[in-house]
């Protein structure tokens, strides 16, 4: 099964990380796969480059062989729609696919471009932290009939099937530290090391 992580990572940070790895850990992903896009559907787009950001990403999984950087999207024109990606991931792999979410962006997941048509080709698991209270609104809708609360069961089927997962409390954003970097304020162990010094280096956020 392969884990596939969308975001702007503008910038990538020990938020997403760490959510990464409790996710593999809890999955058994042989590979997560990173995947920046390039117009986010339902926000506003990047504040750096594509360039800067897929660096920013190398640096950060440096160490981690089974995490990858896909830049499908960054060469793709028009919105990043997860679907057209999971789409285009299916033309070349046969493993099943499980898209990490976190709970704030799937409560609008009706929203999403062809929201049906992402669940007959990945998993769900959406990334929730403890004391949340997703678990009870997930219970309430059409959503719930496809709950699993047993994480083998998405080695079982082929698709379509929602797991929740907590993950550890990091109350970061790639928001509030662009506005630490845009105010000189220090962003050490909000992200890797060698992560801010490429910042630093290149004048990022500034």
């Amino acid at each position: 099964m392969i884990g596939v992580f969308g975001g702007s990572f503008d910038p990538v940070h020990i938020g997403h990380l760490r959510s990464a790895l409790e996710v593999q850990l809890l999955t058994g992903c042989r590979q997560i796969r990173f995947v920046p896009s390039r117009e986010p559907p339902h926000r506003s787009g990047p504040v750096v480059s594509a360039e800067h950001r897929v660096e920013m990403l190398r640096i950060a999984i440096s160490g981690h062989p089974e995490w990858v950087i896909d830049n499908r999207e960054l060469h793709r024109s028009g919105p990043s729609y997860t679907i057209t990606t999971l789409e285009s991931l299916r033309s070349e792999m046969t493993d099943k696919f499980c898209l990490l979410v976190g709970s704030d962006a799937f409560v609008h997941f009706e929203s999403w471009h062809r929201y049906r048509d992402i669940l007959s080709l990945a998993h769900v698991l959406v990334m929730v932290r403890p004391g949340s209270t997703f678990s009870e609104w997930i219970k309430g809708h059409e959503f719930r009939e496809r709950l699993t609360e047993n994480v083998t069961e998405l080695k079982d089927h082929p698709a379509g099937k929602i797991h929740v997962c907590e993950v550890t409390a990091l109350d970061i954003s790639s928001s509030k530290i662009r506005r630490c970097l845009g105010k000189g304020w220090s962003c050490e162990y909000l992200m890797p090391a060698e992560e801010i010094d490429f910042i630093n280096r290149n004048k990022l956020y500034t």
